[in-house]
């Protein structure tokens, strides 16, 4: 598998990056299979996430590795990456979470190795 990649998801244009980055060392398992994962569950998963903020947990270097939780949206995600505004009272401000409305928006989380999709 290359390891970045272009692809087209619904008629977007999606960059995707080191898909052969293990992120689960005990089984092997890559980006590109967690990319490939999601595509294959969307029907099932996307109906649960649809209009709900998200918050990623991300795994930049496997689940064996350090994570963080991103609640506000990066501010380098695609235009077409739909967001909700929700206040913070922790952060005492308005936060812009991502919402997972789309395949393109699940394929983009998942190159970003948001491997927890925490809903609110």
């Amino acid at each position: 598998m290359p390891e970045k990649a272009e692809l087209v998801v619904e008629g977007k244009k999606l960059a995707v990056s080191n898909l052969n980055k293990v992120l689960y060392p005990k089984v092997g398992f890559t980006k590109g299979q967690v990319i490939d994962y999601y595509i294959r569950i969307a029907p099932v998963l996307l109906p649960h996430l649809r209009d709900r903020p998200l918050t990623m947990k991300r795994y930049p270097n496997g689940v064996d590795a350090e994570f963080f939780y991103e609640k506000n949206c990066p501010s380098h995600r695609p235009k077409w990456v739909k967001t909700a505004k929700v206040w913070s009272e922790g952060n005492n401000r308005i936060m812009h979470y991502c919402l997972a409305q789309d395949l393109p928006t699940l394929v983009w989380a998942a190159n970003l190795a948001d491997l927890e999709l925490h809903t609110s």
